[in-house]
């Protein structure tokens, strides 16, 4: 699948946009037209990397570094963005800490920080974002994980689970609140990627597809949705070659 998107004048945010993932994003948009603001937590060389590349298109960027874990961390990086390009069309909540192990070696402080980094950040980040969106348009993106609306337990990452299936009932009702100014919010849940941290050790077996996904895939998608008279909003697509399905 190869999607066209002409981007050229719109600003985006990529949080966690520096590496793995997002760092495809990043490319993605730039490859587009887009600028884009890079965000990033301790990957100040590979962001520093990253933005060199998005210059060699021609793009604007712009880095942020800030901890999404906590209140400030979320102020500053709004305050980074009315100080760089001082307007916002596309925004993409990339940024999902992800830590595995049983329920029971997890503690309270550990799942406040999932709710602060995966689910408040974001909502956060909208809230706050508003005000730098076009009078009528834009999109915001939210990244999940494949399966989350099948509701099985995922017995290794139950906090991260639950940190992203908020995620979804806000993508919806953020795409409900927002749809009278044009604002698409969507949802984009990946499975078992090429370089994902939990990759079964025969993926050939495990996924109906037989294959791990490509971090291009997960790019395409998200171009599809930044169409700019799109009628899609409030959906969630999982990319997955059928992994949890």
């Amino acid at each position: 699948m190869i999607i066209e998107r002409d981007l050229h004048g719109r600003v985006a945010l990529v949080t966690g946009g520096a590496r793995r993932l997002g760092r495809e994003l990043v490319l993605a948009l730039a490859a587009a037209g887009a600028d884009v603001v890079i965000h990033y937590r301790f990957s100040g060389h590979e962001a520093v990397d990253l933005a060199d590349r998005v210059r060699q298109q021609g793009r604007e960027v712009w880095l942020a570094s800030a901890d999404l874990g906590s209140d400030s961390g979320v102020t500053e990086l709004l305050r980074a963005l009315h100080a760089g390009p001082g307007r916002l069309d596309i925004l993409v909540n990339n940024v999902g800490n992800y830590p595995l192990g049983p329920l029971t070696d997890a503690d309270a402080a550990q799942f406040r920080s999932l709710l602060e980094t995966n689910l408040i950040a974001p909502d956060s980040l909208i809230r706050g974002s508003l005000s730098l969106f076009p009078e009528r348009g834009g999109h915001v993106i939210n990244l999940g994980y494949a399966g989350l609306e099948s509701s099985r337990v995922q017995a290794n990452a139950v906090h991260y689970q639950v940190t992203k299936t908020g995620l979804l009932l806000l993508t919806r009702a953020w795409a409900a609140e927002l749809a009278h100014r044009g604002i698409r919010v969507n949802m984009i849940s990946p499975g078992q990627l090429e370089n994902s941290v939990d990759l079964p050790a025969d993926p050939a077996r495990a996924i109906p597809l037989g294959r791990p996904g490509r971090l291009g895939e997960v790019a395409e998608v998200l171009l599809f949705l930044l169409g700019e008279d799109s009628y899609l909003t409030g959906i969630n697509i999982d990319v997955a070659g059928g992994w949890r399905v």
